[in-house]
C-alpha cells in the first residue's frame, strides 16, 4: 500500500512538471530554476489526497476481481474432483460388474465433509443420505469395506482398487454425493457437489443440473 502511494505521488509530481513544460524553453528553464530553489521537500497535501484516492480506487476494483478468481478456482477444483470420482466409479463398475454400495443396498454414497442441504426443486429430490451408517466413497473405492471379491486374473473380475488416493470434501467443505441407485435401475447416476450455497437442487434421477450444483452425469 505505501509503495503504491509513493508511486502515485511521484507520478502526480511528474505530471504537474510536464504540464508546465508547454511553456517556452526559456520560461521552462527559469521555472525549474525557481522551482528547485523555492520548492520545499516532501509532497503537498493535494498530492497526498489525490494519491490516496487513486490507491483507494485501484483497491476497490481489485477486491471483487480477487473474490471472483478465488470462486472460479474453487469451481475448477470441484470439477476436477468430480471427474476423478467419476472415472474411479466407472473403473469400479467395469472391474466388479456391479455398482458401489450394492452389498449394503445403498442408494447414495458420499464423501467426507459436512452434509449439504437439499431443496425440493422439482418435487423429486430424494437422496436418502440421512442414515447414520451411510457408506463413504473412501470405504468403497479405497478400503473395500464392503468386501467385494478381490481381483481374479483368470476371470478378469473383482475389486482392483484403490481407485482414488483420498476421500475429500468439496472446496466449500461439503460432501460430494453419488446417486448409485441409478446403476441398478438404469437411471441417472450423478456425482455432485452442492456448490457454494451448500444446497443440492438437482434430483437424484434428474437429467440435468439445477441451481448452483456442480456435477457430472455418468449414465
Amino acid at each position: 500500500m505505501m509503495s503504491n502511494l509513493l508511486k502515485s505521488l511521484s507520478f502526480i509530481r511528474l505530471f504537474r512538471i510536464g504540464h508546465r513544460s508547454r511553456k517556452s524553453h526559456r520560461e521552462t528553464a527559469l521555472f525549474h530554476e525557481l522551482h528547485i530553489q523555492s520548492k520545499p521537500s516532501g509532497f503537498s497535501l493535494l498530492e497526498i489526497i489525490i494519491a490516496v484516492s487513486i490507491v483507494g480506487i485501484v483497491s476497490a476494483l481489485s477486491v471483487p476481481l480477487l473474490h471472483r478468481y478465488i470462486g472460479d478456482a474453487k469451481v475448477s477444483r470441484a470439477q476436477s474432483d468430480i471427474a476423478t470420482f467419476a472415472q474411479a466409479l466407472e473403473q469400479f463398475y467395469e472391474h466388479t460388474r456391479t455398482y458401489p454400495g450394492k452389498n449394503n443396498s445403498r442408494d447414495v454414497l458420499n464423501s467426507s465433509g459436512t452434509p449439504p442441504q437439499y431443496a425440493d426443486d422439482s418435487g423429486n429430490v430424494i437422496w436418502g443420505v440421512a442414515d447414520a451408517d451411510v457408506i463413504r466413497l473412501g470405504d468403497i473405492l479405497i478400503n473395500n469395506t464392503d468386501a467385494y471379491t478381490a481381483w481374479d486374473n483368470d476371470l478378469g473380475l473383482g475389486w482392483r482398487g484403490p481407485y482414488i488416493e483420498q476421500d475429500s470434501s468439496d472446496p466449500w467443505g461439503y460432501q460430494y454425493w453419488v446417486g448409485v441407485q441409478g446403476f441398478a435401475n438404469k437411471s441417472s447416476v450423478w456425482v455432485i457437489s452442492a456448490g457454494k450455497d451448500g444446497i443440492v437442487s438437482t434430483a437424484i434421477n434428474a437429467t440435468e443440473l439445477h441451481g448452483n450444483d456442480i456435477g457430472r452425469r455418468l449414465r
